[in-house]
């Protein structure tokens, strides 16, 4: 299995602020797709806007945090101090029960919440809007790490990766961001050299990169390309924005819609991304598709099948299915489609199911 280099268009950030359609989306997904689990008796937890934060978290510099504490019933009071340059101050809530978090200019601050004997901290960082895809240097070392991707060494990732943390040092950057990267090629190569645990290095990028996807593009293309590799769809919400979302035209494809939306007026640019061969082999079927050329569809499907190996993926193979189901349907040959469609009649994914009820209703 090799590698092919994807070109996505994603709307210009430093033209259009797009991080509210990141925000919007990522808290979204994570109501239909990661549901939180119960707090446990005596632990304590910081929540906005209903999602639970994480350890650490990004924001805008600049911006105030207003977050709510929550404990279970009958647990000790809360405290809640702000860490600044090892010095701490007690915050208090409104009458609503809400602290607000005064952050600053691309700096981190650390959050300790404390319900009796339990502790929970929090590193918030705050850094600048649309500002991490544009430091310099950081484009040509990522291009020039991705220019002949086969064969990296680990010699070679950790160059990499201490550049990266040297670009981002300089930029108060927190340096997950370039660990996020590092897992993420990590994972292409191992996944071209049918190592299983290819799913581990690119869960591990998207746990660390989604919190950049409101700064970066190419954080919030890879964050994308989790939940395509993890056919986990979601079509936008009204909050999402009028702009369109990494790799919108691909995931749209599987939610539900035929074809590949046309270009809008917004301004875009390209961010490339390494992808393994059989993926970009799906990304070219649909294409096809959308081009209303069902055969050359049926043929990039066959070709991606071929070139998987011995490395199964079910998730891939029910999109792969997905495409071959509408490429026969589109090409009348309705028996074909009907045997595709009645393996998704039971499929994980909620839109696949969905389409097959559809088609083999009587």
């Amino acid at each position: 299995m090799g590698y092919a280099k994807y070109n996505e268009d994603i709307s210009d950030r430093w033209v259009d602020d797009t991080r509210d359609r990141e925000e919007a989306f990522f808290r979204q997904w994570q109501v239909d797709h990661v549901p939180t689990p119960p707090l446990p008796a005596g632990e304590v937890c910081l929540e906005i806007k209903g999602r639970r934060l994480e350890d650490e978290e990004v924001f805008p510099a600049g911006s105030s945090v207003k977050a709510k504490c929550v404990v279970r019933d009958g647990s000790a009071p809360i405290e809640l101090f702000v860490i600044r340059a090892g010095k701490r101050a007690l915050i208090r809530p409104d009458a609503t029960g809400i602290y607000t978090i005064q952050g600053s200019d691309a700096k981190s601050i650390e959050i300790d919440a404390i319900s009796g004997a339990y502790h929970k901290y929090h590193i918030l960082h705050f850094v600048e809007s649309a500002h991490i895809d544009r430091i310099e240097g950081l484009a040509e070392a990522i291009s020039s790490f991705t220019a002949n991707p086969p064969g990296w060494t680990r010699e070679q990732f950790e160059a990499f990766r201490g550049q990266l943390h040297q670009l981002l040092a300089k930029n108060s950057v927190p340096q997950s961001f370039a660990d996020g990267l590092v897992e993420y090629f990590l994972g292409v190569q191992l996944e071209a050299a049918g190592n299983p645990a290819y799913r581990d290095r690119l869960e591990a990028a998207f746990v660390l990169l989604r919190k950049f996807a409101p700064f970066s593009d190419l954080a919030a293309l890879i964050a994308e390309y989790f939940r395509y590799r993890t056919n986990t769809f979601s079509k936008a919400t009204s909050e999402s924005g009028r702009h369109k979302r990494p790799l919108s035209g691909i995931t749209e494809f599987f939610a539900g819609k035929s074809g590949i939306p046309k270009p809008g007026n917004e301004q875009s640019r390209g961010v490339e991304l390494i992808v393994p061969e059989v993926e970009f082999c799906c990304f070219e079927a649909i294409r096809a598709m959308s081009r209303g050329e069902a055969e050359t569809a049926l043929g990039l499907v066959a070709v991606s099948r071929k070139l998987k190996g011995n490395l199964d993926d079910p998730q891939r193979e029910e999109r792969l299915r997905l495409i071959e189901a509408r490429a026969f349907a589109s090409g009348g040959q309705s028996k074909k489609a009907y045997s595709v469609y009645q393996l998704l009649l039971f499929s994980p994914c909620a839109p696949f199911q969905d389409e097959a009820r559809q088609y083999l209703r009587p």
